[in-house]
């Protein structure tokens, strides 16, 4: 692979230069959302390959997961402990706008590829460094997935609230949010550099991506630490409420979309009791207003609520199971989700870029790259 060779492709970022040394999810995720906006991504794994692969489904050897976060990608295979790589390596980043790396703190380093090397070949390089807990402090060592930073943010405490007990939310949230906070950070300093026409070195912990999207409502107690509220936690103002044939979600924090969802399910008369007919008298007596709702609810279709939650304009959805959400009428009709072929594996299926431009459209999906060939970790085999 000729790294000189520019990809085709269309996007905002048409012309910007990536390497993803990324393994996993946060880091490879990152340089994603920038070749789906245009970049050229050369993704550079060792031969071994990359260990996602060894998760989630997978057709020959090929994991879906793998798919779902490196489309729009090249591929090449270097060995980084080999010093007959050092060329290629050093060509790569002097090619390079962005790099994008989370081995764990002084790996890079101790392989050459940390900061001051890349900055010594490539003074303009925007270098970002991934790591689960940061490069310094008492967990800096340790080896992280998501639910260790789950963990120690207090997203699985807040799921017990729910649950009553610590459960780990069903997504790997810490590595996506870590991801868009890549993504974002590469593209700020890349329009600062614009300006100053320097590269500069951006560091990115999983912890603190991970705290800052939390925070917000999942510790919404902890704003304002000099005073106390009885207001009750976020995990306890949503929940999933069961209906004849599924389950949906509804909501109303002002009046006028609690007026709407009764009669979206069918209870508008309870707005005429004076016990609901006001803000303050629908505040007061909201436990009586919900348990209303949920009753009815419980004995509706799932395919009449959502009727009249579209008819009434209200805050409601039905919880789709995973396999019917290709069918839900608005994923459709957005055409959310094609097909793309990826050689060795087929027909895969990918959502479209989620921002849609109107003067550089990112285009449709595009295949991750092929799995290569088995590769020998030294040359001749050794």
């Amino acid at each position: 692979m000729q790294a000189n060779a520019h990809q085709s492709g269309s996007g905002p970022l048409a012309g910007v230069k990536v390497l993803d040394f990324g393994q996993v999810v946060s880091a490879p995720m990152g340089a994603m959302w920038l070749a789906e906006q245009g970049a050229d991504v050369v993704k550079v794994e060792p031969p071994a390959g990359d260990p996602l692969h060894l998760s989630g489904p997978t057709v020959n050897g090929y994991s879906a997961l793998y798919a779902g976060v490196n489309r729009a990608k090249r591929l090449e295979v270097l060995d980084l402990s080999d010093a007959d790589s050092r060329p290629r390596l050093e060509e790569l980043i002097r090619w390079a706008d962005v790099l994008i790396q989370n081995f764990r703190p002084g790996v890079a380093e101790r392989l050459g590829l940390g900061w001051e090397d890349a900055k010594a070949l490539n003074d303009r390089l925007i270098y970002v460094s991934v790591s689960g807990f940061g490069p310094d402090g008492p967990y800096a060592g340790q080896r992280v997935y998501d639910m260790a930073v789950q963990a120690v943010t207090g997203m699985a405490d807040a799921q017990s609230i729910a649950s009553g007990k610590p459960t780990l939310m069903a997504d790997i949230v810490v590595d996506k949010v870590t991801s868009l906070t890549v993504a974002q950070a590469a593209t700020a300093a890349l329009f600062e550099r614009e300006r100053s026409g320097k590269g500069q070195h951006i560091e990115i912990a999983m912890l603190d991506a991970a705290l800052a999207w939390h925070w917000p409502e999942g510790l919404w107690h902890e704003t304002f630490p000099d005073a106390e509220s009885d207001y009750p936690p976020y995990a306890k103002l949503n929940k999933p409420v069961p209906a004849k044939d599924g389950a949906v979600v509804q909501g109303a924090m002002q009046y006028k979309e609690a007026t709407a969802l009764a009669k979206a399910v069918g209870m508008g008369h309870l707005l005429a009791e004076e016990r609901f007919s006001t803000l303050e008298t629908w505040r007061e007596n909201g436990r009586e207003f919900w348990r209303a709702l949920n009753a009815k609810v419980a004995e509706t279709p799932v395919a009449e609520l959502r009727e009249g939650f579209i008819r009434e304009e209200a805050i409601g959805a039905v919880i789709n199971p995973a396999e019917a959400v290709k069918d839900d009428p608005q994923v459709k009709h957005r055409d959310l989700i094609r097909d793309i072929e990826l050689e060795g594996v087929g027909r895969v299926r990918a959502p479209r870029h989620p921002a849609r431009f109107s003067r550089t459209p990112a285009g449709d999906p595009k295949a991750p790259p092929p799995k290569p060939a088995a590769t020998p970790s030294k040359p001749g085999g050794g």
